[in-house]
């Protein structure tokens, strides 16, 4: 009897207990509460991204940092391209003799670094600014530096075959004793640059200044010079053999147009 009652009664509160919880639409307050703790979330997902990328950028570095103490990249070359991503300039880094072969840094900054002796063999360094960097002794074959901002650069007994350089501004940089056979320098500005013994045979030097440029001992054989400017050049002791020259100006301030067809 008294197990009876005992029901009926807990059957009861339980229906006014399912009752008062319509009247205060607890499933659409729960509903609420959930919507309201994602909007949270996100709020703090965003808000803590600056970290996280302060974190990662902290972490790159460190990868790149004790990278320089081993003989492989040990992780470097997607480290540097990572900071690369994240807008982070990289002047005045020190990666003398690296392994960066096929490096995707294009538009990075990397003003005044120490890139001498590194292979950087086919990489991308579009619209770069390398402006008073060291590279050289540097194997820079079949890179991109298209755009690139190479003034006073010091580049000598670099190793340049078959790069491109179009647009690349080179003023006033030291291209002593370097290659660069084959590499494709069009509207390149070269003004007052240094190629004192530099192999430039079969470039393609189409419309590039080389205004007052020392070209004392270098060998253009083969050479595309067409619209070129070399006036004021040193061209002293220099091997024009089989260069196209037409509408070229020389040194004396003369154009010469001896290969226009």
């Amino acid at each position: 009897m008294r197990i009876s009652r005992f029901f009926q009664y807990l059957n009861n509160k339980t229906g006014t207990l399912a009752d008062y919880l319509k009247k205060i639409h607890l499933f659409d307050v729960l509903g609420y509460l959930e919507k309201l703790a994602i909007l949270i979330a996100l709020i703090t997902f965003f808000k803590e991204s600056g970290t996280r990328q302060k974190l990662a950028n902290y972490q790159a570095w460190q990868v790149v940092n004790i990278a320089s103490e081993k003989e492989t990249d040990g992780g470097r070359i997607e480290a540097l391209q990572d900071l690369s991503k994240a807008k982070q300039s990289l002047a005045g880094l020190d990666v003398e003799g690296a392994f960066l072969s096929g490096i995707k840094l294009r538009g990075a900054t990397l003003t005044k670094s120490n890139l001498s002796n590194t292979d950087l063999k086919n990489a991308d360094l579009r619209d770069a600014n390398l402006e008073a960097a060291n590279l050289s002794g540097a194997d820079l074959s079949g890179a991109d530096l298209s755009g690139a901002d190479m003034i006073a650069v010091e580049i000598q007994q670099v190793r340049l075959p078959g790069a491109i350089l179009s647009d690349t501004d080179f003023s006033f940089a030291q291209l002593d004793n370097s290659v660069l056979t084959r590499a494709t320098l069009t509207d390149a500005n070269l003004l007052e640059a240094s190629l004192f013994n530099t192999k430039l045979d079969g470039a393609d030097l189409r419309n590039a200044n080389m205004l007052a440029a020392n070209l004392n001992g270098a060998t253009l054989r083969s050479a595309d010079l067409s619209g070129a400017t070399l006036k004021g050049a040193d061209l002293t002791n220099v091997d024009l053999s089989d260069a196209i020259l037409c509408n070229t100006t020389m040194p004396d301030g003369k154009v010469n147009n001896k290969s226009c067809p």
